[in-house]
């Protein structure tokens, strides 16, 4: 039924401002600068529209904020690499078979299977971890560049570099 309790979507409660101190929130959450007028934004950030941020207090917001990026996630240890290349399932069925050789009593045919298995594994840990290297690299190559208002004048920067404020 249209008009019953379990057909209603949740819409957030929308708490509009007492004063023009106070911010939009959405229920109870951060400010919703989206919402505000850019003359608020630029008052509650405390910048001056013709001159920006001033290098002290950009560098004061990024000690504060930390930098303008999304954390990466560390860099696989070696060994975790190596092992990784233990997990496909034609090598489990290698292993498998290895098993096998070694309870049938064929000690030639099992110390082959391994040692393939085995080459297999160090080949593929160096080429994933020269891969991992590619890719950091390539992500430090292709960092974005923006242009900022500090201290009266336009810079460059990388976007990790951005604080709350700049413009």
């Amino acid at each position: 039924m249209p008009g019953t309790a379990e057909n209603r979507s949740v819409r957030p409660r929308i708490q509009m401002p007492e004063s023009n101190t106070d911010d939009f929130r959405i229920d109870g959450a951060a400010p919703s600068w989206h919402a505000l007028p850019a003359d608020d934004v630029l008052r509650r950030l405390a910048v001056l529209p013709d001159a920006g941020l001033g290098s002290a207090e950009a560098l004061r917001r990024r000690i504060e904020h930390g930098a303008n990026a999304l954390p990466e996630r560390p860099a696989p240890e070696p060994w975790r690499i190596v092992a990784r290349q233990f997990a496909s399932p034609l090598v489990m069925l290698l292993l498998v078979a290895a098993a096998l050789a070694l309870a049938l009593g064929e000690w030639r045919d099992a110390g082959v299977i391994l040692t393939v298995v085995l080459v297999n594994a160090i080949i593929g840990g160096v080429q994933e971890g020269r891969a991992e290297r590619s890719m950091a690299a390539l992500r430090r190559l292709s960092a974005l560049h923006v242009r900022v208002l500090r201290d009266g004048r336009e810079q460059n920067l990388e976007a990790r570099a951005l604080v709350p404020g700049d413009l």
